[in-house]
């Protein structure tokens, strides 16, 4: 220790240490002294409890070091590691040493001297001898231990304190902060534990750094602009994943949760299929002295029929119901003059297809020559002489147990009346299984007779041979006849007879009588433009009474708007399936921006401009749009060119426009049942958790340590 001056020769002991305190006591006097006020006061500097130390409540939240009295270098060598700062106070010599956090103790190099606390005699002071009284200008700062008031918040200075009587945030060490269990969520320290901090975080926008070819277990540092203490912004990293090829992506059901999706003209059906609205069945109600029921009137032409159900002549009762049998019980091959049966194949002799039609468990089945599929089902026909009604159906499945279970269990009821153009009436798909199993439908909602029927089996348990049908039963409910008499009644409450489409002004009815006597219970094709307040369009009849309608729509469109296809690298195929009957015609056009449509030539894409949902621009899809077939032929040869202004050539975003014709409901038909889409899938980049890329933040920087090698993305806020 430096020589602070001479007291008297050979002073030592208690009487040098009282002198000593009274030395130290006069330096607080020193011109470099700071003010008394300042002590433990914020902003000026901590003070000393009764222990020495700087007390717990000045000192700023950070984790405490160990003090420790060690007899000698031995002593002090073999301590344990420990978390915090160590200083060791060594008896033998006096000296104190300071130890890093988590520095080996074993390691003498680790250890830093920190000074020595022993003292010897002291015989003058300043070149005075004797009793000597300490002076003003005996000590400079550093000889008494005092700070200089230039080093307050300083570089290699002292920490001040602030309003709070702590030290400020600014003045502390960084510390890294590493996110917890929920990946990008940073996490603060707060009462001793981690509670995740607001997300995505208070800070800006995400700054996005890529970095391709990571290591595996390589970090990744990243500087911010400014620092941050309060640890609430947010991070998170992405990989990219692997490619995938032939992707089927279901587009469109047509289902009615769709019909919010687009812009439309107001003529379309969306149930299971999208098709242009052809009339319905309405039942008059009483209004008055009269029964009515409003229709709808607003397509090109429309047809109103009065209609009565009653028991057909001729037919056997189907057992337990109001029903009939349409074909009579067979007994050998021979089928009535006015029907045939016929199949797609039959077993044999023993399982001929008039055995479906025996009414009998014990005569015999019917039983096909091979498995149905999808692509190549079975078919069970019957062909009347003329149109019948089939309102129902019976299929019963194998009467015996003789042979394994070859049960039917994918099927479609279908009618025609030209044998090429066939239309759907019901389907069954995972029908139950087993043996004499009936499946009854009395009611399939049919009101058209045809004169051809075939079941089109697509399913089966059988596993070889063929399927087998007990009984296949055709059954209708009433025969129909001429309803009751009616009037049209138009929005001004002006009467009308209507008799082959012509309208014929009548005076308003006073009574029942007067509707039966100047009513009709067919109208004929009427043109809506003759009709007034075709809005309010009522039929009045006498008594009560079922209307059919049949509708013929104007053209009609469907578009929607472009849906983000960016995922996808190549478009393989697309599938739309349509039903296209007689003169109906459905049409197509895509788009990338909802604003300018395309249809494919044949060797480029043509622009049709811009579609509304109104009649012009169905019809002008109509007449220059693609076809179902066209749409389903094309690869992404031809898709590629419509995507040659995207950043790399590949699909953005994709938007289908459809337009409907149904010239005449009676023979014509179109609709859409769905639309999927082949397609190649970009490697996406998927979210990594805390197990995948560690997310560790500082005052200053935040860094990702990536486990496993690849091409990655990080994200993070900015204070």
């Amino acid at each position: 220790m430096a020589s602070i001056g001479t007291i008297s020769n050979g002073e030592t002991g208690l009487s040098v240490r009282n002198k000593l305190n009274l030395a130290i006591a006069e330096a607080n006097k020193v011109a470099l002294k700071l003010d008394a006020s300042q002590k433990g006061s914020a902003g000026g500097v901590a003070t000393l409890d009764a222990t020495g130390k700087v007390p717990t409540a000045q000192l700023p939240d950070i984790p405490a070091g160990r003090k420790v009295v060690v007899a000698d270098e031995a002593a002090r060598l073999a301590l344990p590691v420990h978390p915090d700062l160590t200083i060791a106070y060594q008896s033998d010599t006096g000296d104190a040493w300071g130890l890093d956090a988590d520095s080996a103790p074993s390691i003498a190099a680790n250890w830093t001297l920190l000074g020595n606390a022993q003292t010897g005699g002291v015989n003058s002071f300043n070149g005075r001898t004797g009793n000597v009284t300490p002076q003003a200008g005996d000590y400079n700062a550093s000889q008494v231990g005092a700070i200089p008031a230039t080093e307050k918040g300083t570089a290699d200075g002292v920490a001040t304190l602030d309003a709070s009587g702590k030290v400020p945030a600014a003045q502390l060490p960084a510390a890294g902060i590493e996110d917890a269990p929920i990946n990008g969520i940073p996490h603060n320290r707060k009462d001793g534990a981690w509670v995740p901090a607001a997300s995505p975080g208070s800070g800006g926008p995400f700054t996005v750094e890529r970095r391709n070819g990571s290591a595996a277990g390589q970090v990744h540092v990243f500087s911010l602009p400014a620092a941050q203490y309060a640890f609430d912004l947010g991070a998170f990293a992405l990989k990219e994943g692997t490619a995938a090829t032939n992707q089927s992506i279901f587009i469109e059901t047509f289902g009615a949760d769709s019909e919010t999706d687009y812009q439309q003209t107001g003529a379309l059906v969306w149930d299971v299929d999208l098709s242009p609205y052809t009339g319905q069945t309405y039942t008059t109600a009483p209004d008055g002295s009269f029964y009515s029921s409003p229709v709808r009137a607003d397509g090109q032409l429309l047809s109103i029929s009065s209609i009565a159900y009653t028991e057909p002549p001729g037919l056997d009762p189907f057992p337990n119901t109001n029903s009939y049998y349409l074909v009579p019980r067979l007994t050998s091959a021979t089928t009535p003059s006015n029907l045939s049966i016929s199949s797609s194949s039959d077993y044999s002799a023993s399982f001929a297809k008039w055995m479906a039609f025996d009414r009998e468990p014990t005569l015999g089945n019917w039983a096909s020559n091979g498995l149905p599929t999808i692509s190549s089902p079975q078919w069970l026909q019957v062909s009347f002489e003329s149109p019948q009604l089939v309102t129902g159906y019976q299929l019963v499945s194998r009467e015996d147990s003789a042979s394994a279970d070859s049960s039917p269990t994918d099927w479609t009821l279908e009618a025609s009346n030209d044998l090429t153009t066939w239309v759907s009436l019901h389907t069954v798909v995972g029908a139950a299984a087993g043996f004499a199993v009936s499946h009854l439908f009395e009611d399939i909602g049919n009101t058209n007779a045809y004169s051809h029927y075939r079941l089109v089996i697509t399913g089966t348990t059988a596993t070889q041979y063929g399927v087998v049908v007990g009984q296949f039963n055709l059954i209708t409910s009433l025969s129909i006849t001429s309803g009751e008499p009616f009037l049209v009644r138009d929005g001004n409450l002006q009467y009308y007879s209507a008799t082959g489409g012509a309208l014929t002004q009548v005076a308003t009815p006073a009574t029942p009588e007067d509707i039966i006597a100047r009513g009709t219970t067919t109208s004929g094709d009427i043109p809506i433009s003759a009709i007034g307040g075709m809005e309010s369009l009522h039929v009045v009849s006498s008594g009560p009474t079922t209307i059919i309608t049949t509708y013929t729509p104007y053209n009609q469109i469907a578009f929607e708007q472009p849906r983000s296809v960016s995922a996808w690298s190549e478009i393989n195929a697309a599938t739309l399936t349509t039903t296209e009957t007689g003169a109906g015609t459905v049409r197509v056009a895509v788009s990338r921006n909802g604003t300018d449509w395309y249809a494919w030539s044949g060797t480029a894409w043509v622009s049709l401009g811009g579609l509304a949902a109104d009649t012009a621009s169905a019809d002008a899809l109509l007449a220059s749009g693609m076809s179902a077939a066209t749409l389903n032929a094309l690869t992404w040869a031809e898709w590629e060119p419509l995507f040659a202004g995207t950043e790399d050539g590949t699909p953005d975003a994709l938007a289908f426009a459809y337009a409907l014709s149904v010239p005449d409901p009676t023979v014509d038909a179109a609709s859409i049942s769905d639309l999927t889409i082949n397609v190649d899938l970009k490697a996406g980049w998927e979210l990594q958790s805390p197990s995948d890329v560690k997310i560790t933040w500082f005052n200053d920087q935040v860094t990702f340590r990536t486990v496993s090698a690849g091409n990655y993305r990080f994200a993070y806020q900015t204070p």
